[in-house]
């Protein structure tokens, strides 16, 4: 029964390695070992030149094919920058009202003119269009109805013709 023991033990040594034999020459050692493999997979490594060489000269040509994403939930993608999108101009507070052609046959048809006073940029709008996060929802003789989309929240604003550019446009 010892030596079965003793002999199963030697196995399970033999199976596992041995013992704290050292490494062959030109290996690293344990310690070092995370460092290199670290700088090892940081260093590019080109396939380019290894593809050349064993096609004996000519260049494979190679398809690259790129994964692409759309978001295509509801409010705004959260995958991009708010800095970077149009969707932060023009902010609700700074349009107001330049003019409303209204038409009262047809009011669907009817246009509102809007100024950024930020920038200075004017939108022509209809029913239903969009700049930014502002849809216009609604055009009425002397005001216009938008809604304003954030966070994937709507909340209801209503810009009123100025009683000065009334008088001006009669």
């Amino acid at each position: 029964m010892a030596r079965a023991s003793v002999a199963l033990m030697l196995l399970v040594i033999l199976a596992c390695g041995g013992g704290d034999d050292a490494p062959p020459a030109g290996t690293p050692a344990a310690g070092a070992g995370a460092a290199l493999d670290s700088a090892a997979a940081a260093q590019p490594v080109d396939t380019g030149a290894a593809a050349v060489a064993q096609a004996g000269g000519q260049q494979a040509e190679t398809e690259l094919v790129r994964e692409t994403f759309r978001y295509g939930g509801a409010g705004r993608d959260p995958f991009m920058s708010l800095v970077l999108s149009g969707a932060v101009k023009p902010e609700a507070s700074d349009l107001r009202i330049v003019g409303i052609a209204y038409d009262t046959r047809y009011p669907q048809r009817s246009v509102v003119t809007l100024r950024d006073r930020s920038d200075g940029a004017r939108y022509t709008l209809q029913s239903g269009d969009q700049v930014g996060r502002v849809r216009v929802q609604t055009i009425r003789e002397r005001e216009v109805v938008l809604i304003i989309e954030e966070f994937g929240l709507e909340r209801q604003l209503v810009l009123t013709l100025s009683r000065r550019t009334q008088e001006v446009n009669p």
